[in-house]
C-alpha cells in the first residue's frame, strides 16, 4: 500500500468518525411525555462498514413483539414499551427501571434500503443496508 493510499484511508476513516459523532449528537430519545432527551440516555453501539450500519440497542425486559422498527429515508425509528412489574396493592418505595412506552430516533448517514433485526438477551441488533453512494 502506498503512502498516498494510506493517507486517503486515514482521511476517510477520520471523516466517518466525525460523521458518526455528528449523527450521535443529533439522535435523540422521546419519552412518554413527548419531551426530547439526548440519546446518551439510550445504551447503544453504532458501527459502520462501507454501506452497512450495525446498531446494538439495549432494551432489557422489552418483549420482541412490542418493538416496532421503522425506516423513513435517513431516519430510523424504534418504538416499544418497557413492561411494568408492580405487585397488586403494593406501594412503590423506590423505582429505577424504565417503564412505559418509548421511542428512539436515529439519523443515519444516508438513505436505508434494507434492514434486518433480531433480539437476544435484552439487546436489539439491527443491520442496516444503506443505498450505495455510487
Amino acid at each position: 500500500m502506498s503512502d498516498t493510499e494510506l493517507e486517503q484511508l486515514l482521511k476517510r476513516q477520520e471523516e466517518q468518525e466525525e460523521m458518526l459523532s455528528e449523527l450521535q449528537s443529533r439522535s435523540f430519545k422521546i419519552d412518554r411525555t413527548d419531551q426530547t432527551e439526548l440519546s446518551e440516555n439510550a445504551t447503544y453501539d453504532l458501527h459502520q462498514r462501507d454501506d452497512e450500519l450495525f446498531l446494538s440497542l439495549d432494551v432489557p425486559g422489552v418483549m420482541e413483539e412490542s418493538l416496532h422498527v421503522e425506516l423513513k429515508d435517513a431516519e430510523l425509528l424504534i418504538r416499544g414499551e418497557h413492561p411494568t412489574s408492580e405487585p397488586e396493592n403494593a406501594n412503590c418505595l423506590q423505582q429505577n427501571r424504565p417503564r412505559g412506552p418509548f421511542e428512539y430516533r436515529f439519523l443515519l448517514p444516508g438513505t436505508a434500503s434494507q434492514i434486518e433485526s433480531y433480539q437476544d438477551l435484552g439487546v436489539l441488533y439491527l443491520r442496516i443496508q444503506l443505498k450505495s453512494s455510487e
